[in-house]
């Protein structure tokens, strides 16, 4: 199931006039089909159950935060730089996010930095309200990167070097500059459990 490769081509249900050019499909909806298909096609067979793993707790030791104006919408925008490893930068992911609670933010934090954390996070910080706030971070894993960039031999035929510095800043120090903290604990984190897939689908 890692190595085969699969194309799905499949249309949705028209619901009337799109409401604009390439307008984007309901991904909830999306998803719910994509289940459907799976469980249609590959005769998918799962569940999910609770099992203790190692997750996060978003606390405020010492917030920084500025408190949002509560007549403005909550919304974010989500501008990344190229991925370009030359060894001489790192590529940066900002995110800014306009009347967001703790517990919004909480909830999101396992998709906007997957790379980092592995299941949900809780609201720990106690903090009434939305905020005002821009999160800056690497979309890979300082540590990562680090064995990503290293310069070539040299023309003698030397050995790789290190590389330099590439000044990556991971999630957990961009939320720490915000005054907050993703503390770690055990807990029961619900996960999804394959029961049974067919390794080939059924024909068309």
């Amino acid at each position: 199931m890692e190595t085969d490769r699969y194309d799905i081509v499949a249309k949705t249900e028209g619901t009337g006039v799109p409401s604009g050019p390439n307008a984007p499909a309901d991904v909830d909806t999306v998803y719910v089909m994509l289940r459907a298909l799976l469980a249609d096609r590959f005769n998918l067979a799962a569940h999910f159950e609770d099992r203790p793993m190692t997750a996060y707790t978003l606390t405020a030791p010492k917030p920084k935060l500025k408190k949002a104006d509560p007549a403005a919408r909550t919304k974010w925008s989500d501008s990344s730089s190229p991925i370009v490893l030359n060894g001489s930068s790192a590529p940066s992911r900002t995110i800014k996010f306009q009347n967001l609670s703790m517990a919004q933010l909480a909830q999101k934090l396992q998709y906007l930095a997957a790379v980092y954390i592995h299941a949900p996070v809780l609201d720990g910080t106690g903090l009434e309200g939305g905020y005002d706030f821009t999160l800056t971070f690497s979309p890979i894993a300082p540590t990562q990167l680090a064995t990503l960039l290293v310069r070539p031999p040299d023309a003698a035929g030397g050995a790789n070097g290190a590389a330099d510095p590439i000044g990556g800043v991971s999630i957990f120090e961009v939320v720490d500059k915000l005054g907050l903290k993703l503390v770690e604990q055990k807990r029961p984190v619900s996960v999804l459990v394959i029961d049974h897939i067919d390794q080939k689908p059924t024909d068309n």
